[in-house]
C-alpha cells in the first residue's frame, strides 16, 4: 500500500493477493477514515470489484484498520473485514 498525505486528505493505491485499488481519505496523528475500492476476480476467473469504508489508528508503526462490510458485484463478499499494515517511513502520518 502506497499512501500520500497532504493535509488531512489521504489518497493512494494498494496491491495484495489477487487485489489492487485505491483508497482516499482523512488521517489525523491518530486516527484514518476511508474508502477502499477492489478490482479481483472470484476463484473461477469471474471479475469481482467493490468497495468498503474502514478506520482505525495511525499512531503506531503497526497499525489496525477494520470495515463491517464490503460491497462487492460479485457473491460471498466480505464482512468484519480487518487491515493490518505496517508504517515503512517516518514521514507518513
Amino acid at each position: 500500500m502506497n499512501l500520500t498525505q497532504s493535509g488531512s486528505d489521504v489518497s493512494g493505491t494498494y496491491n495484495a493477493e489477487n487485489f489492487t485499488g485505491n483508497v482516499s481519505g482523512t488521517a489525523t496523528s491518530t486516527r484514518l477514515a476511508g474508502s477502499f475500492t477492489f478490482n479481483s476476480q472470484t476463484v473461477a476467473g469471474a471479475p469481482c470489484n467493490g468497495s468498503f469504508s474502514a478506520s482505525g489508528s495511525t499512531g503506531n508503526t503497526a497499525m489496525t484498520w477494520t470495515s463491517p462490510a464490503v460491497s462487492a458485484t460479485c457473491t460471498g463478499a466480505l464482512v468484519n473485514l480487518m487491515i493490518a499494515v505496517q508504517r515503512r517511513t517516518s514521514s507518513s502520518f
